[in-house]
C-alpha cells in the first residue's frame, strides 16, 4: 500500500509541474489496483503535502484499530475454548431450558474438539418432557456427539455437520385433546427457519427463508421410539432402531433411512420430505415413503403431516403376507388359499385424526381380485367398514390348512378333501376371525366354496371379536336361491352355525355337495338350523346338531324300482319315479334322526324312519312303500337300506313285512295254510275225514290202509 502511494504521488507531481496551464480542475492517478489518491493540478505543491501528512495518520489509525479487533476476537475465542466442557455444557442446557422450557441434564465428561470439526462430545443427556407427561423424558441417551460448520456459524448460519446419538431413546406422545410433546418451540415460520430456534435474529433485510439452519447429517444408532396417542388407544414401541437423516436446509427437502425390528428382522423404511420447516409448522408437505420388510415391500406418495396424517397413493406388493405380518409384529396369522397368502394393491388412502379411508381400491388375494373401499380406525383390533366388490371369488381354499414349507406340497392348496372312508380332518385355520371388527359388505356374481358354488351373492359380514356373522340378502345356491345366516365363532375354540333356507334347490346338487349322496333328483324346498364345532370338516360332522324340514316335487330315487320290488320282490336295480316327498330331521352329535318321511308315487305310497349317521357316512333306513291291491286290501313290502351311504346294502325286510301287513289275519292264514295242507293230503290218500275225527286221526288212518294194502299186494307176490 505504502509503494503504491508513493508511485501515484510521484507522478501526480510531475503531471502537475509539467503543465503549462493553470487548471482549477482535479484529476485522478490511478494505479492498477483500486486505491485512487486526489491530486491537484498547478504550480504549488503545498496543498498535496498537507493531503500527504493527514493519509499517513489516517493509515496508522486503521492499522491499529486491524490490531485490536484481532487481538479482541482471539481473546473472546480463546476464553471460550479455554472453558472447561463441563462449563460449556452447562451454558448449552441453560439456553435450551431457555428456549424450550425442557431442563437438559448433561452427565459425565464433555469435550471440544476444533479439527476437523468444530464439535462437542458428551456422556449420558436428558431431555424432560412435557410438564403434563408422566411416562419420564422425551429424550435420552448414552452419548451425543455434535459436530457444526465453524464457517457458516461465523457468518450468523447454524450448520450442523454431525449429530451422533448412543443408544438413544425417545418418547413421542400425545394428549387427548391433541397437545404433542415434540412442539418444543412453538410454530416456526418459514421465513425465520430454525434462526428463531438457535436464538440468531435474522439480519435486517433478509431474504425470508434465508439459509439458517442445516443439519447435513443425523445419526441415532440403537434406539428405541415409543409412540403414544390416547385418541387411537396407540401405544407403540420400536426397539432396536436405526435412523440417519439428512437436512441440508431447514426449508427444503429431509431426506430419512430408518431400519425398524419390530419383530427381530429388520424393516428399512426411506422417506423423502419436500417441505421439512412445513412438516415442523404443523401443515402438510410432500412426501414419498417405501418399506421394504421380509415378505413384502409397500410405497407411499403423496403429503404427510406430524399430526400424523398422510393422504395420497398406496401401492403394497406382498408374495408372502404371513411373513409380511410376522416382521411387522403379528406373528401366528395363518391365511386361508384365497385370502390372501401373497397380495397386491394399490389406492388412494387419506389418514387423519386416526382414521385410515382407502379409496379406488383394486386388491388382488391369490387369485382374486376385488375392487375395495373402506374405512378404518386402526388400533390393537382395527375397526373396518368396507364394501367389496368382484366377478369371481375363489374360496375353495378356506378349508385349508397352513401353506406347505418351501419346495414341498401342501395339503391344504384347494378344497378340503374327504380322507379315505371320511370327512377331511384338514385342521380350519379361523384366526383371520380375530384380525379386525367391524362390517363387510359382499357382492360377488360367483363365490367358489370348492364343494359348491354360489352365484349372484350379496352378503353383509359383521366381526366382533373373532365372532362373524354373515347377513345373507340374496344369493343363488345348489340352483335355487338361498337366504339366511352363517356364524362362525372363534372366541373360545371354532364353531359355526346356521339358519338358512332355499327354495328351488336341485336335489341332486344339494344332497350330493353337502353329504355325498347321489341317487336323488328333483326341486327342493329346505330349512335348516344347525351347529357344530371343532376344527376340522369331519369334526363338524360328528358334532353337528340341530333340526331341518325338506319338501321335494316329483323326482327319482336311483337303485331301487319299488313297482319292480312290490311285483317280483327285487329290491335292487332300476329307478323309482315319485310326485313328492316331505321329511323332518333332528340331528343330535352328528346323527340324523328321521321319522315321518312320506313319499307319494302314482300308485304307491312310501314311507320312511331310521338313522343317518353323518360322522361315520353310513345309515340304517327302512324304507316301506305300501300299494293297493285289486281286492281293496293294501300291502307293504318295507326295504332295509343300511350300510356306507357311497354304496348301501337294500334289501326287503320279511319280518318288517308281517308286521307292517297289520290288515291280514296271521292266524287265519296259518289255518288256512294248515287246513289246505291236510286235504292236498288227504286227497293224495284217498280218504275222508269221518265225523268226530280229527284230521290227524284221519290222515293217520289213510297212511295205515296204503301200509297194509301195500303189505297184502307184497305177500301175495
Amino acid at each position: 500500500m505504502a509503494r503504491l502511494y508513493r508511485e501515484s504521488r510521484h507522478k501526480g507531481i510531475a503531471l502537475a509541474r509539467a503543465a503549462d496551464r493553470p487548471s482549477a480542475l482535479p484529476w485522478f492517478a490511478c494505479r492498477k489496483g483500486g486505491i485512487c489518491y486526489l491530486v491537484c493540478q498547478g504550480p504549488d505543491a503545498r496543498l498535496w503535502q498537507i493531503k500527504e501528512r493527514a493519509m499517513r495518520v489516517i493509515r496508522r489509525i486503521f492499522g491499529f484499530l486491524v490490531v485490536l479487533v484481532v487481538v479482541l476476537a482471539l481473546f473472546v475465542v480463546g476464553a471460550v475454548f479455554l472453558l472447561p466442557g463441563a462449563r460449556i455444557a452447562q451454558i448449552a442446557a441453560d439456553q435450551i431450558e431457555a428456549r424450550t422450557g425442557r431442563a437438559l441434564t448433561i452427565t459425565g465428561d464433555t469435550s471440544v474438539s476444533f479439527y476437523p470439526t468444530l464439535g462437542v462430545e458428551t456422556g449420558p443427556v436428558q431431555l424432560a418432557n412435557a410438564d403434563w407427561s408422566g411416562n419420564g423424558p422425551m429424550f435420552q441417551a448414552q452419548a451425543l456427539k455434535i459436530g457444526v460448520d465453524a464457517r457458516a456459524l461465523i457468518g450468523g448460519d447454524i450448520r450442523i455437520t454431525t449429530l451422533e446419538a448412543t443408544a438413544p431413546r425417545i418418547l413421542l406422545e400425545k394428549t387427548a385433546d391433541g397437545r404433542a410433546n415434540w412442539d418444543l418451540f412453538g410454530t416456526l415460520s418459514a421465513s425465520a427457519g430454525a434462526s428463531d430456534v438457535a436464538g440468531a435474529a435474522p439480519a435486517e433485510g433478509a431474504e425470508a427463508g434465508a439459509r439458517a439452519f442445516g443439519l447435513e447429517r443425523a445419526i441415532l444408532s440403537d434406539a428405541a421410539l415409543r409412540y403414544v396417542d390416547p385418541a387411537s388407544a396407540t401405544d407403540a414401541m420400536f426397539q432396536g432402531v436405526d435412523i440417519d437423516l439428512r437436512l441440508p436446509d431447514f426449508n427444503g427437502p429431509a431426506d430419512l433411512e430408518m431400519v425398524l425390528r419390530p419383530a427381530g428382522e429388520a424393516l428399512r423404511v426411506s422417506g423423502h420430505v419436500e417441505r421439512f420447516a412445513d412438516l415442523v409448522n404443523g401443515a402438510v408437505s410432500a412426501a414419498r415413503l417405501d418399506l421394504v420388510a421380509p415378505g413384502g415391500t409397500a410405497h407411499f406418495e403423496g403429503s404427510v403431516g406430524l399430526t400424523p396424517e398422510a393422504e395420497g397413493t398406496l401401492a403394497l406388493s406382498l408374495p408372502d403376507t404371513m411373513q409380511f405380518l410376522t416382521a411387522l409384529g403379528t406373528p401366528g396369522v395363518t391365511l386361508p388359499q384365497g385370502l390372501g397368502r401373497s397380495a397386491e394393491g394399490t389406492g388412494q388412502v387419506r389418514f387423519a385424526d386416526g382414521h385410515l379411508s382407502l379409496g379406488a381400491g383394486r386388491v388382488t388375494l391369490d387369485d382374486n381380485v376385488l375392487d375395495v373401499v373402506a374405512e378404518i380406525d386402526p388400533g390393537e383390533v382395527p375397526q373396518v367398514s368396507a364394501r367389496l366388490s368382484t366377478g369371481t371369488l375363489n374360496l375353495a381354499g378356506l378349508g385349508a390348512g397352513a401353506p406347505a414349507a418351501s419346495g414341498g406340497q401342501g395339503a391344504g392348496a384347494g378344497a378340503p378333501v374327504a380322507s379315505s372312508g371320511g370327512w377331511s380332518r384338514t385342521p380350519i385355520d379361523a384366526s383371520v376371525l380375530g384380525l379386525f371388527n367391524g362390517d363387510v359388505s359382499l357382492v360377488a356374481d360367483v363365490v367358489n366354496l370348492g364343494a359348491t358354488r354360489l352365484s349372484g351373492v350379496e352378503a353383509l359380514v359383521t366381526v366382533d371379536r373373532a365372532r362373524a356373522v354373515a347377513d345373507i340378502r340374496r344369493m343363488t345356491a345348489f340352483g335355487g336361491a338361498l337366504a339366511g345366516q352363517v356364524v362362525a365363532n372363534n372366541r373360545a375354540g371354532l364353531s359355526v352355525a346356521a339358519k338358512l333356507g332355499v327354495t328351488g334347490a336341485d336335489l341332486a346338487q344339494l344332497l350330493r355337495e353337502t353329504a355325498g349322496i347321489t341317487r336323488f333328483t328333483g326341486a327342493a324346498d329346505a330349512q335348516v338350523d344347525l351347529l357344530a364345532s371343532g376344527n376340522s370338516m369331519a369334526d363338524w360332522m360328528s358334532s353337528l346338531s340341530g333340526t331341518g324340514r325338506i319338501e321335494t316335487g316329483q323326482g327319482t330315487i336311483a337303485g331301487i324300482d319299488l313297482d319292480k320290488l312290490l311285483r317280483t320282490g327285487a329290491a335292487n336295480g332300476g329307478t323309482t319315479i315319485f310326485d313328492r316327498t316331505a321329511a323332518s330331521f333332528t340331528v343330535q352329535d352328528g346323527v340324523l334322526s328321521n321319522d315321518d318321511l312320506t313319499m307319494q308315487l302314482a300308485s304307491i305310497r312310501a314311507t320312511g324312519k331310521g338313522r343317518v349317521d353323518l360322522g361315520a357316512r353310513t345309515l340304517d333306513y327302512l324304507f316301506t312303500p305300501t300299494i293297493l291291491r285289486t281286492e281293496g286290501q293294501t300291502i307293504s313290502v318295507p326295504v332295509r337300506i343300511s350300510g356306507p351311504w357311497a354304496s348301501p346294502h337294500i334289501v326287503p325286510d320279511l319280518e318288517q313285512a308281517l308286521q307292517s301287513n297289520l290288515d291280514v289275519d296271521k292266524g287265519a292264514l296259518e289255518q288256512e295254510a294248515k287246513d289246505k295242507l291236510r286235504k292236498e293230503v288227504q286227497d293224495k290218500l284217498g280218504v275222508q275225514q269221518q265225523t268226530g275225527e280229527s284230521s290227524e286221526d284221519a290222515i293217520r288212518r289213510g297212511i295205515e290202509d296204503k301200509l297194509r294194502g301195500g303189505l297184502q299186494d307184497l305177500f301175495k307176490r
